[in-house]
């Protein structure tokens, strides 16, 4: 083989190695990159969180501390039992808080592993899908941000609240008295007014409960909506990506092959010159 075609063969050798570290470095770098379904787990979560949620609901709505604390709407004076009711119902809030935070922290974890999958729905064209989970995600935060002004105001004002409320009287003067009466009133009515307070009159005041529940459930149709478009986008692309890695192997050899081929073929014998006309009869003669 000669030095010429020894480089050509080491240079097509070389091209398909560089060929091959690029397709495989850069070409569809998440082909084949399968993510873990985790819809069961998540499934199992949001239906017992779920569960603890409207547990917690009709406890409260079954307790009778709710009906209690309404009577005491219009009273004038407060007495013990509005305080035993208000700090069961403090308690049995909190309660509900707690549970229906841990079910909009799997919704939370949900939506961190399905954001960056989101293009996936984008490739596909389908714009109304795409619109309809932003949507969502978009109306669970603000939903968060309210149970958070939810939460820190039944931890500050109902505490605050009792302790205003309860306050002995008795060596206060007239106006103190009066000053007094004139910031119970104030306090009851922001209690039985306010939204976040869950004691607003002639309203359903859990319908927050149950609007922030069902969409911390929304977003597992989401997960699973875009775990499957990934995963098939990525099986699809390890596919391609495996015949392209093929066919560069193959064509390597081909060329490499023919080299070979025209290292190897033999080189016609040169022509011995004939004899003028007359050498061979004067060699003729000579005999």
């Amino acid at each position: 083989m000669s030095v010429m075609l020894k480089i050509s063969s080491l240079a097509i050798i070389t091209f398909a190695g560089v060929l091959t570290m690029f397709t495989q470095t850069y070409v569809w770098p998440d082909a084949g990159k399968v993510k873990v379904d985790k819809s069961e787990i998540y499934i199992f979560q949001i239906d017992y969180w779920g569960e603890q949620i409207y547990e917690k609901f009709d406890r409260i709505r079954s307790s009778k501390n709710y009906s209690n604390l309404l009577r005491w709407k219009d009273a004038t004076t407060i007495g013990p039992e509005f305080f035993k009711n208000i700090d069961e119902y403090h308690y049995q809030i909190k309660a509900l808080l707690r549970v229906l935070k841990l079910h909009s922290a799997v919704a939370a974890r949900m939506i961190h592993e399905s954001v960056p999958m989101l293009p996936e729905i984008r490739l596909t064209g389908n714009k109304l899908i795409t619109e309809s989970i932003l949507s969502d995600y978009q109306r669970f935060i603000e939903l968060t941000k309210d149970f958070e002004a939810r939460k820190e105001a039944i931890e500050k004002f109902l505490p605050s609240l009792r302790n205003a409320l309860n306050v002995d009287t008795t060596l206060l003067t007239d106006n103190k008295k009066a000053n007094l009466m004139v910031r119970h009133d104030n306090l009851l009515k922001e209690f039985y007014s306010s939204e976040l307070l869950f004691m607003q009159h002639n309203s359903d005041h859990f319908v927050f409960v149950r609007e922030f529940a069902t969409e911390s459930a929304k977003m597992l149709e989401h997960y699973e909506l875009l775990n499957q478009q990934h995963n098939k986008r990525v099986i699809q692309q390890a596919h391609l990506k495996n015949l392209l890695l093929i066919l560069i192997a193959v064509l390597a050899a081909v060329l490499t092959f023919k080299n070979e081929l025209r290292a190897i073929k033999p080189t016609p014998p040169a022509n011995k010159k004939a004899l003028p006309i007359e050498d061979k009869n004067v060699a003729y003669n000579n005999t």
